[in-house]
This record gives C-alpha cells, structure tokens and sequence, in this order.
C-alpha cells in the first residue's frame, strides 16, 4: 500500500469512527427536499456540508452548510452544478466538493474548494474532469478525488 493509498484509507476510517459513535436517535433537520448526493462534517459533527446534484425541478443546484449539527442549512456562494461529492476537514471550514461535470452536464468539471466553511469558492489544479468523490485528511492539506474513467488524483 503506498502512502496515497494509506491516506485514503486513514480518512475513510475516521469517517466511519465518526459516524458509529453516534446515530442513536435520528431527526430530521430543517433541510429542504432536494437531491441530496453527499454529506461530510467536522470532526465534532457541528459544521456539516451537503451537496445536491438537482434541485426539485432537475436543474443543477447547489451546495449547503449548517454550523449547527444539522438543524438549520443555508446555500453556500459556490456555483450551481451537479455536485456529486463534498469533504471536511475536522474543524469543517476546509471543504472540497467535485461536480460530474458543467453545470449543462456536457464538458468536464473542476474540484472547487472553500477555506472559510462555504462563504467563498475557488476552484484548483485538479484536472477538468467528471469527478465522482473527494477525500480530506483531517487538517484539510490532504486531498483526493476520484473522477469516471479517469482514476484517483491526491494532492
């Protein structure tokens, strides 16, 4: 196992610390009924990310946050899109989300990435792809992405 491949694995670990401690008692949270494609948090489950890939009428939408466990959910500045993938640092105010694509869904995407818990995005190196899932080590330096057909990128 290289060292990419143990980083991946030690984020995906944590992930699934994170959520076996908890997850007695569900309620649903005030989020709207939308696509819901993917979620992350912070380590303490305050600050959560989600993404929707349409919205109710099937047009790109966006990407949401809550600083609050969940209970309230507001849309972040990043762009409308077909977001299929987010990731957290632990202290949630590092994000990285991947869209499959434009937002018309006909050319390649970029990752986008947020430093400041969803206020602003921009996008980074990572290659115009369709990219399918991201990663974050927990201080948010490391990441990784997936995209269709085309591999796993770390930076």
């Amino acid at each position: 196992m290289n060292k990419s491949e143990r980083r991946l694995k030690f984020t995906l670990v944590l992930c699934l610390l994170a959520f076996s401690v908890h997850g007695q008692n569900w309620n649903r949270s005030d989020a709207f009924s939308l696509n819901w494609q993917s979620l992350a948090g912070s380590l303490d489950g305050t600050n959560l990310v989600a993404a929707s890939v349409t919205d109710t009428n099937g047009n790109a939408d966006l990407i949401y946050t809550s600083t609050n466990g969940g209970q309230n959910w507001n849309p972040t500045s990043a762009p409308s899109n077909y977001w299929f993938s987010v990731a957290a640092s632990a202290d949630g105010l590092r994000l990285i989300a991947a869209a499959d694509g434009d937002p018309n869904g006909n050319t390649p995407g970029p990752i986008w990435l947020s430093t400041n818990g969803g206020l602003t995005w921009q996008t980074n190196s990572a290659p115009q792809t369709y990219w399918q899932a991201v990663a974050s080590s927990t201080n948010g330096q490391i990441l990784a992405g997936n995209a269709y057909g085309d591999g796993i990128y770390v930076w």
